[in-house]
């Protein structure tokens, strides 16, 4: 997260009941490779304690999301990820995702 955003690690409260993998195979050229590349991803969740200044270092961009499920960000990875995320909380309060 912090090479992403930089916020510090100090600074997110992970929920230690959730986490959500997925693999995919990548153009190995970005890494220098003539061949596919197999990458594995696993997600945490967790809450940031206070308002966090973001610090791009990757990425041109962010936006946040109001939470309102499902949501239609991006179908490979990103709205996947929330659809778990739904499902999991949906799960923990005891009532169901919405569709």
């Amino acid at each position: 997260l912090w090479e992403e955003t930089g916020i510090r690690q100090e600074d997110i409260a992970l929920d230690p009941d959730f986490r959500w993998t997925i693999e995919y195979d990548v153009d190995g050229r970005r890494y220098g490779l003539g061949e596919r590349v197999h990458k594995t991803v696993v997600i945490f969740l967790g809450k940031v304690a206070h308002q966090a200044n973001i610090a791009m270092t990757e990425h041109v961009g962010f936006e946040w999301v109001r939470w309102h499920p499902p949501h239609k960000i991006q179908w490979q990875t990103i709205d996947p990820l929330l659809a778990a995320v739904a499902e999991w909380k949906a799960r923990k309060e005891g009532t169901e995702a919405r569709e």
